[in-house]
């Protein structure tokens, strides 16, 4: 009997978000020193202050929180085909690919599992509704064409949803205005893996910027059943309005579809189970 099961998911989102992000920022001021004969100089330090993901200023030490950020450099270096690519480099966070290659579970300050402890977001915007858990859910961004990404470890505030109670991972798309021209990029390697992208940008004025970003890759898999398709594209469309403030508008879209690796746990499934296995006549 040959057992051959496949794992799909769409998604397909517009997205509009205004000048956003998990990235936790410091604030350090000094008062220049002053000569004097008479005086000592002084010096006045401030606290360090974070902007965390509930947009109020609070010292580091009070929040019980750690923001991570994979800037481009990172991101370019790592050449991420899967999930595990983008974040396995972030200290306290593994990303593990299941047997459809392009499912995964996540573990951020817990054991490796699929409960509906994390929030998936592309652009700030989560990509699963709240209450409708789905571990894969990292497949639903577009991690192959990512500019960045931001892991907020712990649980998160209402800003970007209330499912998040290990922690919170961003997939943030490349950003138009930091870029120009275009790039055409080719990948290959063991089991039949290739992939094609295309990444380029445009000025449309002194404040505004167009960016496009397409991947479409394709794997036969190390062992039967477990090859895979994926295909990703971002429009982005980015205006600064002022010097505090820009819009920044997001189509993204991507399809998967993949092969579901059968398992062998122990020998009664070996022998009673086999469609357990995938490819075990009986």
């Amino acid at each position: 009997m040959r057992v051959n099961q496949t794992f799909r998911n769409i998604s397909l989102s517009g997205k509009t978000c205004i000048g956003s992000s998990l990235l936790g920022a410091s604030l350090l001021y000094a008062l220049p020193a002053v000569a004097d004969m008479e005086a000592k100089p002084a010096v006045e330090q401030l606290d360090t202050i974070s902007v965390t993901a509930n947009r109020n200023e609070e010292l580091t030490l009070d929040v019980p929180a750690s923001i991570a950020v994979k800037d481009r450099g990172s991101v370019d270096l790592d050449q991420a085909n899967y999930q595990k690519d983008l974040f396995n480099s972030i200290a306290g966070v593994r990303i593990t690919q299941t047997g459809s290659t392009l499912g995964h579970k996540t573990s951020i300050r817990m054991p490796s599992n699929t409960g509906p402890y994390y929030l998936f977001l592309q652009d700030g915007i989560p990509v699963q509704s709240s209450g409708f858990f789905n571990h894969n859910g990292l497949a639903y961004t577009n991690f192959s064409t990512a500019g960045s990404a931001e892991v907020l470890k712990g649980a998160g505030t209402a800003l970007y949803g209330s499912d998040s109670v290990a922690g919170t991972i961003n997939v943030i798309s490349q950003d138009p205005s930091l870029r120009e021209g275009y790039t055409v990029k080719t990948e290959a390697g063991a089991h039949g893996f290739y992939r094609l992208g295309l990444a380029g940008s445009a000025s449309l004025s002194d404040d505004s910027s167009v960016g496009i970003d397409i991947s479409h890759s394709e794997n036969d898999g190390w062992r039967d059943h477990t090859r895979s398709k994926r295909s990703e594209a971002n429009i982005t469309h980015f205006v600064s309005l002022n010097d505090n403030n820009s819009l920044k508008t997001v189509f993204a879209i991507n399809t998967t579809e993949a092969d579901q690796a059968g398992s062998l746990i122990g020998l009664d499934a070996l022998k009673n189970d086999t469609e357990s296995v995938g490819d075990i006549e009986a």
